[in-house]
Formats: structure tokens, C-alpha cells, sequence
């Protein structure tokens, strides 16, 4: 796994990839075939391809990493916002071959050149594409959750208030007394029996 991707921080993505031009191995290649025989040819072939090897030039939507070396590893990382100037170098053959070198300045990152890549002009693209994207997350409002409310409960129902009316010179079962009591009269007056047995 690369440098850039083990460093990746969460929602952070690569933009684009900045490769070394295949003429660059073709060259080194040629020293190895030329002067192989001597041994700068192949010190020549092994400093350029470790170079190649070694090197990681990575855009994201929140920096940009230039990353070279293998056992003294040095890496510079920046914000794109940071980035004030963007330079293209190439000559009439790296036109030609689609190849070229750009040259970056900004704030207290001073101004460093970037080895000949393949496409230089959509390496470009995609940085300034992440000044964009740089841009627009500086500008977007903080979001702060709010906390959850809890839900309203409805008040439980409220008893009628529509009562029996009870007279309140009786007390709880004296009304029932009473109408057993009078019922009992009416039928053990003597009256009661004259009233039949004058209807007879």
C-alpha cells in the first residue's frame, strides 16, 4: 500500500496520481544497455528507477503530498489553499510526448519543482479542481445536531364530572332501608287486608 493511501484521512479521496512519463524509463533504460558494461551505466539505472519507485505525487480533496525516498523518506504535504501559483514547463518534444513539468508556489511552502509527469495538464486540472473543493468546505456553516426532544405524551383522560345527584340527608344504603321497610308495612297493615276483603 502507498504513502498517501495509509494516510488518508476518513471522507478524504484521491483526486488524481502524477506518474513518471515512460520516456523516463526509456532513458534509464538506455544507460543500462549502453553503459552496462561500465558500472555508471547501471549506478545511472538504479538511482532513476529507485527515483520512480520512490517518488508519489497525490492530489486530494483536502491536500496535496510529494512524497520521495525509501529508506530517508521525505514528504511534503500541504493544504490547497495554500497553493498561490501553478507553472508549466515544457519543451517542443515533451509537448510532442504529452509530458511535462510544473513548478508550484504558495504560502510558506516556497517554490519547488515537480519531476516530468505523464499529462501534466490534467495533474493540473485536478489541483486546482482541489482549491475548489478546498474552498467550498471552508465556506459551509458548521451543522450541529440538535438533541432529540422527547416526544409529547398526551394528558390522560380527565374524569366526568357528571355525578348521580344523591340527596345528602341519606347516607350510603339508607334509601334502599327505607323503601324495604315501607314496602313491609303496606303489606302488614290491617288496612291492606280490609281493602281486599272488601273488594271480595
Amino acid at each position: 500500500m502507498s504513502y498517501a493511501a495509509r494516510t488518508l484521512a476518513p471522507r478524504e479521496v484521491i483526486l488524481a496520481e502524477g506518474r513518471f512519463h515512460w520516456t523516463y524509463s526509456l532513458i534509464s533504460w538506455l544507460w543500462l544497455l549502453l553503459a552496462g558494461w561500465a558500472l555508471i551505466g547501471i549506478a545511472v539505472f538504479l538511482s532513476r528507477q529507485m527515483r520512480k519507485w520512490t517518488t508519489e505525487l497525490v492530489i486530494t480533496n483536502r491536500r496535496f503530498i510529494y512524497k520521495r525516498g525509501f529508506i530517508s523518506r521525505h514528504t511534503d504535504e500541504f493544504t490547497a489553499s495554500r497553493i498561490h501559483a501553478i507553472t508549466l514547463e515544457q519543451s517542443l518534444l515533451e509537448r510532442l510526448f504529452d509530458c511535462g513539468r510544473l513548478n508550484i508556489r504558495g504560502e510558506d511552502i516556497g517554490d519547488f519543482g515537480l519531476p516530468a509527469i505523464a499529462d501534466p495538464l490534467a495533474f493540473r486540472r485536478a489541483l486546482i479542481e482541489s482549491l475548489d473543493v478546498d474552498a467550498n468546505a471552508s465556506r459551509q456553516p458548521l451543522r450541529c445536531s440538535s438533541p432529540t426532544r422527547p416526544r409529547h405524551r398526551p394528558p390522560p383522560p380527565r374524569p366526568s364530572s357528571r355525578q348521580p345527584r344523591v340527596d345528602p340527608g341519606l347516607r350510603p344504603g339508607m334509601g334502599e332501608g327505607r323503601l324495604a321497610s315501607r314496602d313491609h308495612a303496606q303489606a302488614s297493615s290491617p288496612l291492606a287486608g280490609e281493602g281486599g276483603a272488601r273488594g271480595r
